[in-house]
C-alpha cells in the first residue's frame, strides 16, 4: 500500500474519533509510530473547532496532520524528509525531474473545511501563530510573510480547488543558509498534492497545474535517467549556482513511481555545501549548528526549554551527520541554543522587574528571589542574572536594600 492510500485509509477510520487521544491510537495502529513523534493541538478557527496531531518524526510522513475539523476527519498530507541518493537504491535508472532546490521555509497551503486557507511548515499545523523566528523577520507569523509575496492570492486559487501547494518562501526577509537573494521575500511552487487522493502530483502535471493559476513554479533544470554517473556529474554542476547571488542550494530528483501513483524524492548537493556543513577536522560549524537550531524553532515555535529544543535540532542535523558525530558536538549544540535562549540584558532586567513584582515583599530576599529567577530564566548564567536583579530592584524606586 503506497504512503498516499494509507493516509486515505486513516482519513476514513477518523469518522469515528471523538478526542485527540482516539486519533493518536488510530495513527499509531495504522503506521507503528510511537506516540512522542505525534504532536497534540486544539484551536479555534474562527467559529469551528480544529484538534488533531502532526506527525514530527524525519520520515516520509513528515508534517502530515491527521485531525478532526468540526467533528469530521481532516488528514493534510505533509512533505517528506529529502534523503541523499545513496540512502535510496529505489531512484536509480528511473527517469527525473532535476529541479531546482531553493533556500528558505518549506510552506504547505491549503484549504480548511470552513473555506479559510491555512498554511503549515514541517512540524507547525498552521502558519498563524505566533512564532520567534517569523517576529526576526519583521513579521508576526509565516501567515504574514507569505501574504507579502505578489503570488499569494494565485496560490489561495489553486489550493481552493482540493489542492495542497508546497513551496519555498524565500528572500532576503528570509535568510538561508547557503544563499543570498535580491527580492524581499517570494514564493515558488514545486509540488501539489491532491487533497481527495492524498498524493503528490506527476512533475509535469503539477507545473501545468500551477501555470493554469499563473502560480510559478520551480525551474526544471535536467531531465534524465538517475544513475551514480549522472548524480556524479549533477554535484558538479550544482558548483555553477551554489553560493550564487539568486543562486540554489542544489538540486531535488523526483521520479514518478507509476506503481504506487505517488513521487520519490532525493537531493543532490555539490560537496561544497558539505564542506560548509562540517570543516575538515570532523567538527560542525557554528554556522551550521545555529542554523539547525533556527529551523527547529521556525518549525516549532512552541519549544522554550533547552532539552526540547536539543532534541528537534538533533533531528534537523541527523539528515546530515551520523549519531556520533552529533553526539560528540552535544556540548556545544547545548551552549547554541542556550545563547539563543538567552534574552538582550535589557529586555532581560525587564523580565527579572515583571518577576519581582510577582514576588511582591519577597523579591527584596536573595536567597527567595534569586531561586526563583533562575526557575524563570534558565539560560542565564547565575552572574548575569544577579546584575539584573540588583538594576532591577535599584529602579523600583520602592525598593529597599537586599536582604
Amino acid at each position: 500500500m503506497s504512503l498516499g492510500d494509507k493516509l486515505v485509509k486513516i482519513r476514513s477510520l477518523l469518522k469515528g474519533a471523538r478526542s485527540i487521544h482516539r486519533i493518536k491510537l488510530t495513527v499509531m495502529d495504522e503506521v507503528g509510530c510511537k506516540g512522542k513523534y505525534l504532536r497534540e493541538f486544539h484551536c479555534k478557527i474562527g467559529a469551528s473547532d480544529w484538534k488533531g496531531v502532526i506527525y514530527v518524526n524525519h520520515t516520509s510522513m513528515m508534517g502530515t496532520i491527521f485531525s478532526l475539523f468540526n467533528g469530521k476527519p481532516l488528514v493534510v498530507r505533509g512533505y517528506p524528509k529529502i534523503r541523499h541518493p545513496e540512502q535510496l537504491s529505489m531512484v536509480l535508472n528511473r527517469e527525473a525531474s532535476i529541479q531546482a532546490k531553493y533556500d528558505g521555509t518549506n510552506i504547505g497551503v491549503f484549504q480548511l473545511p470552513n473555506g479559510a486557507i491555512m498554511g503549515k511548515t514541517r512540524k507547525m499545523p498552521r502558519w498563524d501563530a505566533s512564532s520567534a523566528e517569523a517576529r526576526k523577520r519583521g513579521a508576526k507569523s509565516w501567515r504574514e510573510l507569505f501574504y507579502r509575496t505578489e503570488v499569494a492570492k494565485a496560490v489561495e486559487k489553486l489550493v481552493r480547488d482540493d489542492y495542497i501547494a508546497f513551496g519555498e518562501l524565500y528572500g532576503y526577509l528570509n535568510p538561508g543558509l547557503f544563499i543570498q537573494y535580491n527580492t524581499p521575500i517570494s514564493y515558488v511552487v514545486f509540488d501539489i498534492v491532491d487533497m481527495r487522493t492524498l498524493k503528490f502530483l506527476h512533475f509535469d502535471r503539477a507545473r501545468k497545474l500551477a501555470e493554469s493559476y499563473s502560480v510559478p513554479f520551480v525551474e526544471e533544470m535536467y531531465r534524465l535517467n538517475l544513475s551514480y554517473k549522472q548524480i556524479a556529474r549533477l554535484r558538479f554542476e550544482a558548483k555553477k549556482y551554489f553560493g550564487k547571488l539568486d543562486g540554489y542550494e542544489g538540486f531535488v530528483a523526483k521520479i514518478f513511481d507509476t506503481e504506487a501513483n505517488d513521487m520519490i524524492f532525493t537531493k543532490i548537493v555539490p560537496e561544497e555545501r558539505n564542506e560548509i556543513m562540517m570543516n575538515t577536522k570532523g567538527i560542525i560549524s557554528s554556522k551550521i549548528i545555529d542554523g539547525a537550531i533556527r529551523k527547529a524553532l521556525s518549525r516549532d515555535p512552541t519549544l522554550d526549554d533547552v532539552d526540547s529544543i536539543y532534541y528537534a535540532t538533533v533531528l534537523e542535523l541527523s539528515e546530515e551527520f551520523s549519531s556520533t558525530v552529533i553526539e560528540r558536538h552535544r556540548e556545544k549544540i547545548v551552549r547554541a541554543i542556550k545563547r539563543k535562549l538567552s534574552p538582550s540584558f535589557k529586555s532581560l532586567v525587564a523580565g527579572v522587574r515583571e518577576s519581582l513584582n510577582e514576588l511582591g515583599d519577597r523579591a527584596l530576599n536573595k536567597s527567595i528571589a534569586m531561586p526563583y529567577l533562575a526557575s524563570r530564566f534558565p539560560a542565564v548564567s547565575a552572574g548575569l542574572l544577579y546584575k539584573a536583579y540588583l538594576i532591577a530592584l535599584k529602579e523600583d524606586s520602592g525598593a529597599g536594600a537586599v536582604k
